[in-house]
C-alpha cells in the first residue's frame, strides 16, 4: 500500500483477483462530491437486506447530512475502472461508561464483484485506524446471525461476540477494546 500526502490509500489488488477491473483501487474518506457514489453502494446494501423503501434521492440527502457531520466516518473504495466498490460508514459517540468516545461501524458493504477480493478487509483496517486516531475506547458493530463472511471478518480483527448476553437475538454485537 502507498499513501498520499491528502490521507489516500492506493492498493494494488492484482495478487487477490482475476478482474482487471478491481486491481487499482483507492480508499479513502468520502468528500461531499463522492455523495451520489455512496448512494449507489447504500441503495445496492438497501436492496440486498430488502429494506424500506427509501427512495434514491433521500439517500443522496441523508449521505450528504453525514458527510456534514464531525461525529461520522464514510470510508470508500473507488476503482477508476469499476466505480464505487464499498463503504464503511462509522459514528462516534461519547460513552458514559468509559468516559471516553467509542466508535460504532453502522454500516459496511461490499459489491458481489469486489466480495473475497479484500476490499472489506481494507475498509475494517481503515474504520479501526480512523478509531484509534479520534483515541477511542472502543469499536462496536452488529451482524446477523447467519452473515458467516462477516463474522469471520470481525473475529480476524480481535472483535469478540457479546452473543451469549442476547442468546435470542438474530443478530450479533462484537465489540474491540483498542
Amino acid at each position: 500500500m502507498s499513501r498520499t500526502g491528502n490521507g489516500m490509500a492506493f492498493v494494488d489488488l492484482t495478487h487477490l483477483c482475476d478482474d482487471a477491473a478491481i486491481m487499482d483501487i483507492v480508499f479513502r474518506p468520502a468528500l461531499a462530491h463522492d455523495a451520489d457514489s455512496v448512494a449507489v453502494l447504500a441503495a445496492q446494501w438497501r436492496n440486498l437486506l430488502q429494506h424500506s423503501a427509501l427512495p434514491d434521492a433521500q439517500l443522496v440527502t441523508n449521505i450528504s447530512r453525514l458527510l456534514a457531520d464531525s461525529d461520522t466516518d464514510l470510508l470508500i473504495a473507488l476503482s477508476e475502472v469499476s466505480g464505487p466498490l464499498g463503504f464503511v460508514q462509522q459514528r462516534y459517540r461519547y460513552s458514559l461508561w468509559s468516559g471516553r468516545t467509542d466508535a460504532y461501524v453502522e454500516d459496511i458493504y461490499v459489491t458481489e464483484q469486489a466480495r473475497g477480493k479484500g476490499v472489506g478487509t481494507r475498509l475494517m483496517e481503515l474504520a479501526v485506524e480512523r478509531a484509534v486516531a479520534r483515541d477511542c475506547a472502543l469499536i462496536s458493530l452488529y451482524t446477523n446471525s447467519n452473515n458467516a463472511e462477516s463474522i469471520a471478518l470481525y473475529e480476524r480483527f480481535g472483535f469478540e461476540s457479546h452473543t451469549k448476553r442476547f442468546p435470542d437475538s438474530r443478530n450479533y454485537y462484537f465489540s474491540k477494546t483498542l
